[in-house]
């Protein structure tokens, strides 16, 4: 009977640092699911976007100077 009272403790042990990972890894799995999201997103507005790319006074300035 002891026996098996140490081997439920240890099931619930282990049940205790397990759950707590298992949730961490389903958060993690939801960020990266948002950043994929995310650059294709970016992705899609960078191909509909014009293709010359808009220069500032700044790029000017240094094309001019060089």
């Amino acid at each position: 009977m002891v026996r098996m009272k140490s081997l439920v403790g240890l099931f619930l042990a282990a049940l205790v640092l397990v759950v707590p990972a298992v949730k961490a890894a389903d958060a993690s799995q939801a960020e990266i699911d948002q950043l994929k999201r995310d650059i294709e997103d970016l992705r899609k507005r960078l191909n509909s976007s014009s293709a010359a790319p808009r220069s500032s006074n700044v790029e000017r300035a240094l094309d001019s100077k060089y």
